[in-house]
């Protein structure tokens, strides 16, 4: 048992775990390390799938110690034993439709899937090439005709990209036409749209991992760390709710505990501070 024993921390990535452009920063890589010896848990939620998160974390394996809430909470990844579990897909025919309307009325508007074999496209906006430039270069991307990516099944998320005024029309024209029967959404970022299954998100992550921890080691504290609109859920599950000084007014709301900007480290300012507490 140690001073950090039946404590959980999951965090986002951009804006609250990396520091700008995506750069890992050397106190939080740290102050995990120290976190983790000491008896906590450490985890990542995000919006990636595992498969492209490996484009910001290049070792995962080696900086978690528990299992990442993938894709929004539409999967749990073990990166331990490389298996995935808690699947869910977005049901075919409304991602079909919700597509269909999208690319008849915002054609301008890029539009990716993060799919259980791969991540899909039907063409490389500007946007996109950037997005899925490593992926592609991989192999991880396939790039498919829109029949038959609106067809796709197994279906973790579908991702929008544009600008965020015309991301945010589109959202409304959505909402107005009734097409997010079985779907949730949220914005991660001022130009990213994301839609996943009726329920899931980071929050249901939470809700697992909770669950799996506690069944083996007893009661947990968790701390849950985020900056934008697909944090909220999990900020609101979590027992304290922790944000950079850079998240949105409105988690900042939420927060029990607003710390220093992603780019000083803000994991390691956390740490600090349950362990002051501890003391």
């Amino acid at each position: 048992m140690g001073k950090f024993s039946n404590i959980l921390i999951v965090t986002d990535l951009d804006g609250t775990f990396l520091g700008d452009d995506g750069v890992l920063l050397d106190n939080n890589l740290e102050a995990v390390e120290y976190f983790k010896k000491n008896g906590g848990f450490f985890t990542f939620a995000t919006g990636r799938m595992h498969k492209n998160m490996l484009d910001a974390i290049p070792y995962p394996e080696k900086i978690v110690n528990a299992p990442s809430i993938m894709a929004n909470g539409t999967y749990i990844f073990d990166w331990a034993n490389g298996t995935a579990y808690e699947e869910r897909f977005i049901p075919q025919t409304e991602l079909s439709a919700l597509l269909d309307f999208v690319r008849d009325s915002f054609p301008q508007i890029g539009i990716r899937l993060s799919c259980a074999e791969a991540i899909i496209t039907d063409r490389f906006s500007d946007y996109i090439r950037i997005d899925l430039e490593s992926a592609y270069k991989r192999g991880d991307v396939k790039i498919l005709s829109f029949n038959e990516m609106k067809n796709m099944k197994n279906c973790y998320k579908a991702v929008f990209r544009g600008e965020s005024d015309l991301l945010d029309t589109m959202r409304v024209a959505i909402y107005e036409k009734g097409l997010l029967s079985g779907i949730s959404d949220s914005k991660s970022f001022p130009d990213f749209y994301e839609i996943q299954a009726e329920g899931c998100d980071k929050a249901r992550g939470v809700f697992v991992l909770r669950q799996a921890l506690e069944r083996e080691h007893g009661k947990f504290t968790v701390y849950a760390c985020g900056d934008y609109e697909n944090d909220e859920a999990m900020l609101k599950a979590a027992d304290i709710a922790v944000c950079p000084s850079n998240a949105t007014d409105r988690i900042k709301q939420i927060s029990h505990l607003c710390l220093c900007k992603n780019t000083e480290g803000l994991i390691a300012e956390l740490i600090r501070v349950i362990e002051k507490q501890k003391n």
